[in-house]
């Protein structure tokens, strides 16, 4: 493979995880005025006893991609959030389904992507 091949490779990566990172947080940024109210009172019992449920813009965000990252790996975190506690799968059992779907598909993936975007960029700048 030549280093052209590989630039490509990383470029369209590149390009499909920054379009896809774009897309989630525009949707996210207007999203999380709406339905942040409505998601704290179906999963706050989730968050730790001190968080705080402060209603701005980059806090609302992380706290509805934390609902989000709690919904989409509910197995992996069995034993440390939802063993013991039937009150916090009783949250997540009534919560509405929407509520977990927007959770679920547009903030949880967003840390991780722009992340990812970000190791494409890099390993872009270093096959230059």
């Amino acid at each position: 493979m030549t280093d052209f091949n590989l630039w490509e490779i990383l470029v369209i990566c590149g390009a499909i995880c920054g379009v896809m990172t774009f897309l989630l947080a525009v949707a996210g940024l207007l999203l999380a005025p709406i339905i942040i109210d409505r998601a704290d009172n179906a999963l706050s019992v989730l968050l730790p006893k001190s968080e705080s449920l402060f209603k701005g813009w980059p806090v609302s965000i992380g706290r509805l991609a934390t609902y989000g990252r709690l919904l989409l790996l509910r197995q992996w975190y069995q034993k440390r959030v939802f063993e013991g506690r039937p009150d916090r799968v009783a949250a997540v059992e009534s919560a509405p389904a929407w509520i977990k779907g927007v959770t679920k598909w547009i903030y949880a993936p967003l840390m991780p992507l722009c992340a990812l975007t970000l190791v494409f960029v890099g390993l872009m700048k270093l096959t230059e």
